[in-house]
């Protein structure tokens, strides 16, 4: 049966003082009391964060420390309307440690298990990485090796060996750089002997060589101007000046001469200036031309301002 306070009047009260107060408004505790309660609801609360790595083990120790925290066991108190003394409290939360020794207990031998499979993992990942270190350095003496043989071929003039080595270099080759490097060493032994031929004036059979070489460099300019002069010289003019014209576009200053000699800027004469003896010019011409400037001592063309026969 619940008690309700103040249900009877003061003045029908036999014993008035009997009916003061609230019998759920309990007294403080003793001050040493409460002192270790809350140092030892602080601990719980502190285990109960160090074991968040198993959300049980959290939640019982959050629990007993909330059971021990004043605030806590009389919040309990008035919610469940029962006196939570200190014998009941201390008999449920010693059941609920002694409860979890197995469970902390299972905890911890799995976490040494989860340590040790650790620890072997990461031995096995650094003999891992030693194993592919060595391996990765055996391709970059070999990479190396390729290359610097194919250089001492290309002195020695012996061209198909050398390329052979750049082909065993790019075989081992990881990166874009690495690739870049072997195809800039593949075009140094390729290119001389082209050009070569085209300063031999061996056109036609340097064209193609010259062809295959700018669809492996497409921005070399040099290859570019070499070609346009064999263009020139078997007549493909307008594939001359195409040539050309993407050299200039790579700002290369011998294809803008080049071009300004094989396609040249044509001007057409639109008019004549007539020279006065004075340095000065006039636009009328005959007889009276210039009679205040000293007289006529020649004439000037007046050109278009021209275009190229090839664009």
């Amino acid at each position: 049966m619940r008690y309700l306070p103040n249900l009877i009047p003061d003045k029908a009260k036999v014993l008035p003082d009997y009916f003061k107060g609230d019998t759920y408004d309990f007294q403080e505790d003793n001050s040493t009391i409460k002192v270790f309660s809350y140092i030892g609801a602080v601990c719980f609360f502190v285990l109960a964060v160090a074991f968040t790595k198993h959300p049980y083990l959290t939640l019982l120790f959050g629990a007993i420390g909330f059971l021990i925290l004043p605030q806590g066991y009389k919040l309990i108190e008035r919610t469940f309307k029962f006196r939570f003394t200190t014998k009941i409290k201390s008999t449920f939360c010693g059941a609920l440690l002694i409860g979890s020794f197995p469970l902390i207990l299972s905890y911890i031998k799995l976490d040494k298990q989860e340590a040790q499979q650790e620890k072997i993992q990461q031995a096995k990942d650094q003999q891992d990485k030693i194993v592919a270190d060595k391996k990765e350095q055996v391709r970059k003496d070999s990479l190396n090796y390729f290359i610097q043989q194919s250089s001492s071929l290309a002195k020695a003039t012996k061209t198909d060996k050398a390329l052979k080595n750049l082909d065993l270099a790019f075989a081992l080759a990881t990166s874009g750089g690495e690739r870049e490097e072997i195809q800039k060493s593949k075009l140094d032994i390729l290119i001389p002997p082209v050009l070569t031929l085209v300063k031999a004036g061996n056109y036609k059979t340097a064209l193609p060589k010259l062809t295959e070489l700018i669809n492996q460099s497409p921005n070399n300019s040099d290859l570019l101007y070499n070609r346009a002069i064999c263009y020139s010289k078997i007549g493909k003019m307008q594939e001359a000046v195409d040539n050309l014209n993407a050299a200039i576009n790579l700002a290369d200053k011998d294809a803008v001469k080049y071009n300004d000699k094989i396609n040249p800027i044509r001007k057409h004469i639109i008019g004549y200036l007539t020279k006065c003896c004075d340095g000065t010019t006039s636009s009328s011409s005959g007889r009276g031309a210039c009679s205040r400037h000293g007289g006529v001592c020649g004439s000037e063309a007046i050109y278009d301002e021209g275009e190229r026969k090839y664009k």
